[in-house]
């Protein structure tokens, strides 16, 4: 699967510094009116290549005022420093005319994140991966915030399936004497944050210290489909999300009590 490439472009307005020089804002009202007054998504959309904001409204089967109107709404919504950090990377970046990359498919990036400025930071792709087995994003872009109030699956028609399973197969989680091994927890999740895409990111926060039962209806300790899963630490978790991949089975995970329960392999 190839990556579609372009530069980001230049800005041709001048944009207040409190949206996104030196670190996060004190002044949090400051910020916020000039967001508003400017126009935090002008930055975001006049920095994106056409291609990238042709094919995000494509995918996402959106208008360029939605698009917009989404991106000022999770701008205005969002934690202060995760907006600032974006905006900051939109600027620098676009002044660079840094190259980004897009995958054929985002259009599943949508329903996982919070907002648009996930989905959209999701959605690019670091342009040194293009030949590699595995999508990479920018670390200094921020990822954004799951939408943890439904439940997240894939399957092996899905995009990046098989790029996920070769990924996971080059871990050695718990191993110390294996090669290429991830004997901890810091360890792995700092692989796992390079990864591009929803369900890279999805995967990184399943990798944590506890794994508590949020179903109402309680949780399994087996793999069974239809059933949560509850892991016992992040060894098994990892585990038990490659066994499911090398099945060619759908996923799906949940983060919190979810009225639509999963029929798949599920992990909670």
């Amino acid at each position: 699967m190839r990556l579609s490439c372009a530069s980001l472009v230049p800005l041709t307005f001048s944009v207040p510094s409190i949206l996104w020089e030196g670190d996060n804002p004190s002044n949090a009202t400051a910020f916020y009116e000039k967001c508003r007054h400017n126009g935090c998504s002008s930055i975001v959309l006049q920095a994106m290549p056409q291609g990238l904001t042709d094919h995000v409204l494509s995918q996402w089967n959106v208008t360029l005022d939605e698009f917009q109107q989404g991106i000022q709404w999770a701008a205005m919504t969002v934690q202060l420093g995760h907006i600032h950090s974006f905006l900051k990377w939109f600027k620098e970046e676009s002044d660079k005319e840094t190259l980004v990359c897009w995958t054929k498919s985002i259009t599943a990036e949508l329903e996982h994140f919070e907002t648009y400025l996930g989905a959209l930071s999701a959605s690019i792709v670091h342009p040194d991966s293009e030949h590699l087995r595995r999508y990479y994003r920018f670390l200094s872009l921020p990822a954004g915030n799951l939408n943890t109030k439904t439940r997240s699956c894939f399957n092996r028609h899905t995009t990046d399936y098989g790029k996920l399973r070769y990924s996971m197969a080059q871990l050695t989680v718990g191993n110390k004497w294996a090669k290429g091994s991830y004997e901890n927890l810091m360890e792995v999740r700092k692989e796992i944050d390079k990864w591009a895409g929803g369900h890279g990111r999805m995967i990184f926060h399943k990798m944590r210290d506890t794994y508590p039962c949020t179903n109402i209806g309680g949780c399994t300790a087996h793999m069974i489909p239809g059933y949560a899963y509850k892991p016992t630490n992040y060894v098994d978790a990892f585990q038990k999300i490659v066994m499911v991949l090398n099945y060619d089975r759908v996923l799906c995970f949940t983060y919190q009590n979810v009225v639509a329960k999963p029929v798949y392999y599920w992990i909670d």
